[in-house]
């Protein structure tokens, strides 16, 4: 986004009506558009996440006073879409006294987010919370995922996949893909569950197999790409599902 086509938030959306029609998505972007715009100003580049509606009147908003509830609806949506940004590491309290006075500022992931399409991706990977996944996979595998480093996370899922699956089975670590899969999941073999059909065992074989070969192997040897953020987070939930899975048959010790 260059200079001159940075725009106050008074320029986005004139009216109070408008604004609280945002969703909050929708305006978080437009703040930090407008923080972005007023950035290099050492006192208006700084907002307070609590008064919105008080920090727009200098600028022509101006809601009437006896209006209280639209100064709170406003001063509500506020908060709840720096409360977004402050989650996605766009924003950040500012220093000492300002910050806890609820004034807040960008932050460099903030300052450098300034296409529509960058945001979306942070928007999206914010819809992933680490409690979604299995436990295994919320250390690094979600780390990089947050930190749009989406071939890693997927890459790093579904080689924890293979791993505790031959954990579980108790095989050698010469075997993997399909090899290990097949006998860990053989009737009565050790991830099996009694009185299960070889059909059964076999498709839930193929499940994983068929997974390690979609989402690992081409990981293991490219980088991937992926222009869809929730492509990835997919593929994330799918090696989430399989951990459970092997969790459910892991024999006793």
């Amino acid at each position: 986004m260059t200079e001159m086509t940075q725009r106050r938030l008074l320029q986005i959306v004139p009216v109070a009506d408008d604004l609280l029609a945002m969703s909050p998505d929708e305006l978080a972007w437009a703040l930090l558009e407008d923080m972005q715009a007023r950035s290099t100003d050492p006192i208006a580049g700084i907002a307070n996440r609590e008064h919105l509606a008080a920090s727009l009147h200098p600028f022509g908003l101006q809601p009437n006073p006896q209006q209280h509830d639209v100064i709170n609806r406003l001063n509500r949506a506020g908060r709840n879409a720096f409360a977004l940004l402050e989650r996605w590491e766009l924003i950040e309290p500012a220093d000492d006294m300002n910050g806890r006075n609820g004034y807040v500022v960008l932050t460099p992931k903030g300052r450098g987010t300034t296409e529509r399409t960058d945001f979306e991706r942070v928007r999206v990977r914010g819809l992933l919370k680490a409690e979604m996944l299995h436990p295994l996979l919320r250390g690094k595998p979600y780390e990089d995922f947050t930190a749009d480093h989406l071939d890693a996370a997927v890459l790093e899922a579904f080689k924890t996949v293979e791993i505790e699956v031959r954990a579980a089975a108790q095989r050698p670590d010469s075997e993997h893909g399909k090899d290990l899969i097949f006998r860990a999941f053989a009737v009565n073999g050790p991830l099996s569950k009694l009185g299960e059909t070889k059909p059964q065992c076999e498709a839930l074989a193929g499940l994983f197999a068929g997974a390690l070969a979609r989402f690992r192997n081409p990981g293991a040897h490219t980088r991937r790409t992926f222009a869809d953020v929730l492509e990835a987070m997919e593929e994330m939930m799918v090696a989430s599902r399989l951990l459970r899975i092997v969790d459910e048959r892991r024999p006793p010790r």
